[in-house]
C-alpha cells in the first residue's frame, strides 16, 4: 500500500477534505494523542512506537481517502467547487471578493455566505492556507523564502514571514531546514 497515496494521487484542490463520523473521529484523535505523546519520548523504542502509530494514522486516512472520495466531492455545490478551483490555480494573481463575483456572476455577500456554509471557513482564510500550503511545498523543493514568497502569492516580503510563522510554527528559513524534501533513491 502506497501511504502517500491520499497526497498525491488526486489532483489538486480535489478531495482534499474527508468527513469523519463520531467514530472515526474518535479514533483519529486516539491517535494523533498517541503520536503527540511519543513526540518528545527518548526512551529505548519511542522511536519505533512514533513511527507505529504514524503508520497506523496513514493506513487508517489511505482507507478513508479510498472509500470516501466521491462523498467529499459532492460537499460542495458547483460554484463553490469552481470557485475553490480558481483560486487553487490563481494563486500568483490578485484574488478578491468583488473579483470572484464578478467572475462567478454571484452576488459577494451571498459567495461568502455560501463559502462558509460549504467549506467552513472564509473565502479570505482558504486563500490564506492555500498560498502557506504551496510556500510549504515550494521551501521543501529547494526554493529560498524569496522565491517561495513570490511563487505562493505573497506580495509583502514582511507579511509573508508573519503569516507563514503564525500558521505553521516555524520562520519560513526555519522550515525549510526542519523539513527539507526527502527524496528516495532506488539503488
Amino acid at each position: 500500500m502506497d501511504l502517500a497515496a491520499c497526497f498525491t494521487a488526486r489532483k489538486d484542490g480535489e478531495r482534499n477534505l474527508l468527513a469523519l463520523d463520531g467514530q472515526q473521529l474518535a479514533y483519529f484523535r486516539i491517535q494523533y494523542a498517541r503520536i503527540a505523546e511519543n513526540d518528545h519520548r527518548v526512551m529505548p523504542g519511542s522511536e519505533l512506537m512514533l513511527e507505529t502509530y504514524l503508520l497506523q494514522l496513514l493506513v487508517f486516512v489511505n482507507n478513508l481517502f479510498a472509500h470516501a472520495s466521491s462523498l467529499v466531492a459532492s460537499r460542495y455545490t458547483p460554484t463553490i467547487q469552481a470557485v475553490m478551483e480558481y483560486m487553487d490555480s490563481h494563486l500568483t494573481s490578485s484574488v478578491s471578493l468583488d473579483s470572484l463575483a464578478r467572475i462567478f456572476s454571484i452576488n459577494k455577500y451571498y459567495l461568502c455566505h455560501r463559502f462558509k456554509k460549504d467549506t467552513g471557513t472564509t473565502i479570505f482564510n482558504y486563500l490564506l492556507l492555500l498560498r502557506i500550503a504551496r510556500a510549504k511545498s515550494l521551501l521543501r523543493s529547494g526554493k529560498n523564502v524569496t522565491e517561495a514568497c513570490e511563487l505562493s502569492g505573497f506580495t509583502n516580503y514582511s507579511n509573508f514571514i508573519t503569516t507563514f510563522k503564525k500558521h505553521t510554527g516555524y520562520t519560513p528559513k526555519k522550515y525549510a531546514l526542519l523539513f527539507p524534501c526527502q527524496e528516495l533513491h532506488n539503488e
